[in-house]
């Protein structure tokens, strides 16, 4: 049942005209689909028992019975089954008499990743992802490398193996929208796409409306040219074509909202929601897309804790709505005020207001609010935050194993078809050809990558050491230094015999823990001398420059200098805080330039921005600050993906509100209607300020 609307799938675009060379050859083109397909299902369902019969069997274990040849470098998987009987493919038109037929060969190489598949499904995978690339023949050895890099590009970037191409169109296709330029344009297209609020009334930017309506129109049109090329890029699948409904129905309510701007005014354009999906649809969004999908069903996993959160609030609603009623008190009016302000205590906005009217009138009063903001602060909502982390990280942690797992069917898939024939393992001819259609064209990067993942110095890599490649295609070389007090460099061998002594003894001084104690101590007394100006001559002390300014400016320069000649140029910069005072001196130096070329409050603000630059050297004096530094540039290229989820939530909302409540704060929630925090003016609170009224 489940292979049937597949097949009937297929054969529609088997018999359909727009799919055949000669029309009048329709019934013969059926004939062979049916065979094409007859055979195909077989291999699957084939492939599908010899997985699950695989299942149950041990693990591989390297130390015991293992191939120590064929498995170095692999640690398994917990629960992944063996997958150890798979044998490659050979090569396309390789001599083989009597043996299988290339068409025979490949659809055994689609038995093999679909066991992977079935591998996945028992692992917690999606059951009804079918990895199989079945029944395209290769003409020759590119189309076999071209394929194995799509395998690799597909475990690399997760995406699904039922948009695996098949014919040579189909594989042009996918490397055109799967190329930097065209991801990159589908990024900025969606970008664009969020940023026309900006334009659009209520506008920030005010433009004439023929242009943000023309620039939409021409984004629209872009992602109908996507969604085309993706429906052709791969094979006919019912997972493939909920994707491509999912898309023709957003780019259909885009073409609504950019009809609706013609003859609506802006406060009735709520289908400009869906803006955010082209930037989240787009390749480089895959992150994005993982986060949302978690929050939201960790959200819907949450509805408990919500009711336990209202109940909690509407039992001390009731009772402070009992008590303090009667008081004059301005919170507690109504049992519908009494609730909201009880929920809003939560969030501690309107705290202690919300309680000291009730102190002032009821000396029991405080009994009260103390319990209801312990309980509910200190014990409830954390509650909800391990609930909500528990089942975030039970979410992350087994879509982690199943990306895993999915990044090694697709180097299984790419490694088989690229040995061929060759059941020793990969060489490094081979690797080198791969590489280059994965467009790894650094050939001295790609050797390193081979030696490091040859570990057992075979010449050749195996399978369970070819699944260590993305990750080692993500190192950086470095040349390995033995010591320091012997190393010349290529800049140290061009200078003279005296000046290459100078530079080792020079070396030898800067490494000491004196010179860096040295540093420390002058650092500190340019803090001291920064902190001392400004506190003796006020906002003119900041802007001013000193003689103490210029002294420091001076031994900072001089640091740099005799850095780099001893250490050399090269290794200087490879080193992250040599490059980062670096930078310090650089910015000094052109804060100088400016500040004696230009005069002016300018020139004193760029005195302002290079002197607190300096204090940023306080990092160098501890280790735990260099640690504290180095994590968090380390994680936050990693939170980019959490932080392009929190800016579409904020942009759905800000749509919303804007729909809802444009011009009510700002024009209508005046001082003299809501009171003085609304008022506007040097002396007052601004609240006004807070509105809906654009972007």
């Amino acid at each position: 049942n489940s292979f049937l609307p597949v097949i009937v799938g297929e054969l529609w675009v088997v018999v359909s005209p727009a799919h055949s060379c000669e029309h009048n050859n329709s019934a013969e083109q059926l004939q062979q689909g049916l065979f094409w397909w007859t055979k195909t299902v077989h291999c699957i369902i084939a492939g599908t028992m010899a997985s699950g019969a695989a299942i149950h069997e041990p693990l591989i274990d390297r130390d015991e019975g293992a191939d120590p040849g064929q498995n170095a470098a692999y640690v398994p998987l917990e629960d992944e089954p063996r997958l150890s009987e798979t044998k490659p493919v050979p090569a396309a038109g390789s001599a083989n008499a009597g043996g299988p037929t290339t068409a025979e060969r490949r659809r055994t190489m689609a038995a093999d990743i679909h066991r992977e598949a079935a591998n996945m499904a028992a692992d917690g995978s999606d059951a009804d992802v079918v990895l199989t690339q079945v029944a395209a023949m290769y003409t020759d050895d590119e189309d076999r490398y071209d394929d194995a890099a799509i395998y690799l590009y597909e475990g690399k970037t997760h995406k699904k193996f039922f948009t695996h191409p098949e014919t040579l169109q189909q594989r042009k296709i996918h490397k055109l929208i799967h190329s930097t330029a065209f991801i990159t344009a589908e990024m900025i297209a969606g970008t664009i796409m969020m940023l026309l609020s900006f334009l659009e009334p209520p506008a920030v930017f005010h433009v004439p409306r023929g242009y943000p309506l023309t620039i939409e129109a021409l984004c629209i049109v872009f992602f109908c040219i996507t969604v085309s090329l993706r429906s052709q890029s791969g094979r006919y699948k019912k997972q493939l074509f909920k994707g491509q409904l999912v898309r023709c129905i957003v780019i259909a309510l885009a073409i609504l909202d950019w009809l609706f701007f013609l003859v609506l005014p802006h406060r009735y354009r709520y289908l400009r929601l869906v803006r955010p999906y082209f930037l989240v649809d787009s390749v480089k969004a895959s992150g994005v897309r993982r986060v949302l999908r978690q929050v939201f069903t960790t959200t819907f996993q949450l509805w408990d804790m919500i009711l336990l959160v209202v109940l909690y609030v509407l039992l001390f609603a009731i009772l402070g709505f009992y008590y303090f009623s009667g008081e004059v008190n301005p919170y507690f009016t109504t049992f519908e005020m009494t609730y909201v302000q009880m929920f809003i205590g939560l969030t501690t906005a309107n705290y202690p207001d919300v309680s000291m009217s009730a102190f002032y009138h009821n000396k029991g009063a405080p009994i009260f609010f103390v319990l209801y903001m312990m309980f509910g602060l200190f014990f409830l909502f954390q509650m909800i935050l391990a609930f909500v982390f528990n089942q975030f990280a039970g979410q992350s942690k087994d879509k982690f194993k199943r990306l895993l797992l999915h990044k090694r069917a697709a180097l299984r898939a790419a490694y088989y078809l690229t040995c061929g024939e060759n059941t020793s393992g990969l060489p490094w001819k081979e690797f080198q050809r791969l590489m280059i259609k994965f467009g790894k064209t650094a050939d001295l990067h790609s050797f390193l990558c081979f030696r490091f993942m040859d570990e057992d110095v075979s010449d050749a890599v195996q399978v369970g050491e070819f699944y260590d490649l993305f990750a080692t295609l993500k190192l950086k070389w470095h040349l390995y230094l033995p010591s320091t007090n012997e190393v010349k460099t290529q800049f140290h061998q061009s200078l003279a015999p005296w000046a290459q002594d100078l530079a080792h003894k020079l070396r030898n001084i800067i490494e000491t823990k004196l010179w860096e104690a040295a540093i420390q101590i002058i650092i500190l007394a340019n803090v001291v001398s920064i902190v001392v100006i400004v506190a003796k001559k006020g906002h003119k002390g900041i802007e001013e420059d000193s003689a103490a300014d210029f002294t420091f400016y001076g031994i900072y320069v001089i640091e740099a200098g005799i850095k780099i000649f001893a250490l050399g140029p090269r290794m200087y910069f490879d080193r992250p805080w040599n490059s980062f005072d670096f930078f310090i001196v650089v910015a000094s130096t052109v804060g100088l330039i400016v500040d004696s070329a230009v005069t002016g409050g300018q020139a004193g603000a760029v005195t302002v921005i290079v002197r607190s630059l300096r204090l940023l050297r306080l990092v160098r004096l501890r280790k735990s600050f260099q640690n504290i530094i180095q994590a968090m540039f380390f994680l936050l290229p990693r939170m980019g993906s959490y932080f392009l989820a929190l800016v579409v939530v904020y942009y759905m909302f800000a749509i919303v509100g804007m729909s809802v409540f444009s011009d009510t704060v700002s024009s209508k929630c005046t001082a003299a209607i809501c009171g003085g925090a609304f008022g506007t003016g040097p002396l007052e609170l601004n609240y006004g300020l807070n509105n809906f009224d654009n972007i």
